[in-house]
């Protein structure tokens, strides 16, 4: 859920322990007054395991994801955070003081929301740690190298910093509150996006 009513609803299903494929889809204003101005395509993803996490080697993925995040911009054909499209990504998990999880990631992509001509490579990487059973938070940071022109009405070449609190409130659901673009990353906006995420697992 992100700002001016907007929702994302995605399905994630693992066909094995490595492969995983997703769709999604939303639109603005659906928790609203007004209509809802719905995204104009369903999108899909696919993420494949290369290498699981050893004791001294990290994860390797790669895959595809089309799904970006806030509002649609018809004029420029993408998102007002634009989605990863292609890329590859390490993943290594740790445990500090012997006892609280913490897990360091970091990634490449392209992705094929370029109609505004910034069409870069991008690099991101975050971290997550877990306190207790229940609480835990996130970080990250995305350069944004294809979201920094400055004809563009989006990226101003600070990248994003975003940052999120989660709640696990049992073994089957997270709820998450997040601040996107801690650095004021947008032109002709001036506060921090505020989003709400609440994701359920199942296993069948």
């Amino acid at each position: 859920i992100y700002p001016r009513g907007g929702v994302t609803a995605v399905l994630d299903i693992g066909i094995t322990h490595s492969i995983m494929i997703a769709i999604s889809y939303g639109g603005e204003y659906v928790i609203e007054e007004r209509k809802p101005d719905w995204y104009p395509d369903m999108e899909f993803a696919v993420r494949l395991r290369l290498l699981h996490e050893t004791y001294l080697l990290p994860a390797l993925a790669i895959g595809y994801d089309g799904q970006g995040n806030g509002p649609y911009d018809d004029s420029l054909k993408r998102y007002a955070y634009k989605s990863k499209g292609f890329y590859g990504v390490i993943s290594k998990n740790y445990l500090m003081m012997e006892e609280i999880p913490f897990g360091l990631h970091g990634g490449i992509n392209y992705s094929l929301e370029d109609k505004d001509k910034d069409d870069d490579i991008s690099i991101f990487v975050g971290c997550d740690m877990k306190f207790t059973q229940s609480f835990g938070a996130v970080v990250e940071y995305d350069l944004a190298t294809n979201d920094d022109k400055s004809e563009n009405l989006y990226g101003k070449g600070y990248g994003y910093l975003n940052a999120g609190v989660q709640w696990f409130f049992s073994d089957n659901l997270l709820m998450e509150f997040d601040i996107k673009n801690i650095l004021n990353n947008k032109k002709d906006v001036y506060s921090l996006d505020r989003e709400f995420r609440l994701v359920y697992f199942e296993a069948f």
